[in-house]
C-alpha cells in the first residue's frame, strides 16, 4: 500500500514543497503488526506549523532537520531571544 503526501509551505517561509512516499509493511513473524518504512524521517515543518520560537522581528527558515531564526533586515542578534534594531 503506497501513500503520497504533498504539502506546500506557507508563503512566509522558505521551505520547499514536500513530496513524501511511505509504504506500510506487515512483518512476517508478527501477528499483523505494522511498521512504516520511510526512505528518511519525514520533516516537521516547524515554521509553517507555528512550532518555532523565533523573535517577532525574525523570519523562520525551515531546514531538513530543524529550523533557523534570522532577524529581519535592519535588526541584528540571535533571532530567537533578541532582534535589536540597528
Amino acid at each position: 500500500m503506497l501513500f503520497f503526501f504533498s504539502s506546500s509551505p506557507d508563503p512566509t517561509t522558505s521551505a520547499p514543497p514536500l513530496h513524501l512516499e511511505m509504504e506500510l509493511e506487515l512483518l512476517e513473524n508478527e501477528k499483523q503488526d505494522a511498521i512504516w518504512s520511510y526512505p528518511t524521517c519525514p520533516d516537521v515543518e516547524e515554521c509553517r506549523l507555528g512550532l518555532h520560537n523565533c523573535h517577532s522581528f525574525a523570519t523562520c527558515i525551515n531546514t531538513p532537520t530543524s529550523y533557523e531564526c534570522h532577524c529581519e533586515r535592519g535588526y541584528t542578534r540571535d533571532g530567537t531571544l533578541h532582534c535589536n534594531q540597528t
